[in-house]
């Protein structure tokens, strides 16, 4: 599954808590638009129900190839191609595992 972003954001009630875990909005983008064309780890999403205003939220697992962390990220997509991002982590090792191990 593939989405045009444009732009990611982290609301106010979660700021600062994703970025003491060492993550900013850049990582963010950068892991969701990963291009595989280029040499980059494909993202893997998966719906995960609706938001309060009906749109679908997303968890995905991802990787910055800017700096190489693997990253679990929760998001919505607005129809302007913001991803309001409502989680982002340093993905678990069991999960990085997985991840990888697919890839092969």
């Amino acid at each position: 599954m593939r989405f045009r972003i444009e732009d990611v954001f982290f609301p106010p009630g979660v700021r600062d808590r994703i970025y003491a875990r060492g993550i900013d909005e850049d990582m963010v983008f950068r892991a969701l638009g990963a291009d595989p064309a280029l040499g980059d780890v494909t993202p893997e999403f998966t719906p995960v129900g609706l938001d309060r205003d009906g749109r679908p939220r997303y968890e995905g697992l991802a990787r910055d190839p800017h700096s190489g962390m693997y990253l679990e990220i929760g998001f919505v997509l607005h129809p302007d191609g913001r991803a309001r991002c409502f989680h982002a982590m340093q993905m678990r090792t069991w999960l990085r595992r997985h991840f990888v191990k697919g890839r092969r």
